[in-house]
């Protein structure tokens, strides 16, 4: 153990444990909570501030700026400054303000650090690796799966550029899965830079709980089974495909709910769909809950169903097995990566309402077994991960054999 070892990690938002619902947000939490036993972290989390135009009436920052706080576990601590987001000039301004907050904070709070640690391309990828070479320390940046899908392959040229720069100038870049690496690759990274490394599960949170206790707890009847999905309403997700595989299943899944948790832009247009498909009695929108609130959730399934047209390592599956219970998902991303046996779930192609209908009646109809499930997810367990994260922190810090 290297404690003395001092790293500072980018991130857009961090949370408090009680406002985080899952998603890349959790992840980096968990993650960052994990190399807190291992080394000392400052968490750098700029909070974006706008103009008083009518455009912007519905955007809020997430979090009021603050001074340094002090996280729950050991040797963590998180400062918030306040950047200004400028029309048409933002893709340049937010990259350069949110550097001199990096210096600043490493010249006034972490002279110390040797690495600064980026989560997601823009910004926060590229001004780690614009402040390391400023201020002479190694730069990390972990691709999440929109950064490279949605900004460094398709995104607006102003945006395209700097992270693919950004790509291909960091001294390590972390992949959540090995589509995400080979990307990378694709785009110029260096394959001597560029390691697989995926997300992890909190093993603890989630342990092995009666089924129908867990439904009781919830206010759910006992009897009547539980598919559920928990991802953001948004497009990428799949949810119209879902929706459209429910209707096709009708009366052939009888006593079984499906539960959508979650909240986001399509919600009003998947209701709409929801009502028009004649589902609305078999299915239920719950909205956004708690990450507090998912082990219960997991704990009162029969599967989880993940629909999506894109995925990184989708934190919410590797949940799901550690809570005993099998994953029906589209082949993308680190989900076929995660559930590579058919004793971990079932695979669909994305986009197919007949295929992930079929998986569904599957799923609900053939025994699971608990342990082979719970089994799996400890292969993604945090603490091993964190290693693996900081053997490569020792290498780039030049300290390996610390």
């Amino acid at each position: 153990m290297t404690r003395g070892l001092h790293v500072l990690h980018l991130v857009e938002d961090f949370p408090p444990p009680d406002q985080v619902s899952g998603g890349a947000p959790i992840s980096v939490r968990l993650q960052i909570e994990a190399l807190s036993e291992l080394c000392r972290v400052t968490v750098l989390a700029p909070q974006q501030r706008f103009l008083p135009l009518q455009r912007y009436r519905q955007r809020a920052s997430a979090r009021a700026p603050g001074a340094l706080e002090r996280e729950p576990f050991p040797g963590v601590l998180v400062h918030r400054p306040a950047y200004l987001h400028l029309p048409l000039l933002w893709p340049l301004t937010t990259p350069l303000q949110i550097l001199a907050s990096i210096l600043w904070t490493l010249w006034r709070h972490a002279p110390d650090a040797v690495l600064v640690h980026g989560h997601r391309g823009y910004p926060m990828g590229v001004s780690a690796v614009l402040a390391a070479r400023c201020a002479g320390r190694r730069s990390v940046w972990t691709a999440h799966g929109s950064d490279v899908h949605a900004q460094a392959r398709h995104g607006e040229g102003r945006v395209r550029g700097p992270v693919r720069w950004a790509l291909r100038g960091a001294d390590w870049v972390i992949a959540v899965s090995q589509e995400l690496r080979g990307i990378a690759l694709a785009l110029g990274a260096r394959p001597e830079r560029v390691a697989y490394v995926p997300n992890g599960v909190d093993l603890r949170r989630f342990p092995a709980r009666d089924r129908e206790d867990a439904r009781r707890a919830l206010g759910r009847d006992p009897n009547r089974r539980l598919v559920l999905c928990a991802a953001n309403l948004v497009p990428v997700k799949g949810h119209d495909v879902l929706l459209d595989a429910w209707a096709q299943l009708g009366e052939s899944v009888r006593g079984v709910d499906l539960v959508l948790l979650g909240d986001g832009p399509l919600r009003g247009a998947l209701e709409e769909r929801a009502r028009r498909l004649g589902i609305g009695e078999r299915m239920c929108f719950a909205g956004r809950v708690p990450y507090s609130a998912m082990p219960g959730w997991l704990a009162a399934c029969d599967v989880l169903v993940l629909p999506s047209l894109a995925e990184g390592t989708p934190l919410i599956a590797l949940e799901a097995l550690a809570s005993g219970r099998p994953v029906v998902a589209t082949s993308v991303g680190g989900t076929a990566e995660v559930v590579n046996r058919d004793a971990y779930g079932l695979l669909v192609p994305p986009g197919n309402a007949v295929t992930l209908a079929t998986a569904l009646r599957d799923a609900l109809t053939r025994p699971w077994e608990e342990d082979v499930l719970r089994r799996r997810a400890e292969d993604f367990a945090w603490p091993k991960l964190a290693g693996e994260i900081f053997d490569g922190y020792l290498r780039l810090a030049g300290r390996r054999g610390a």
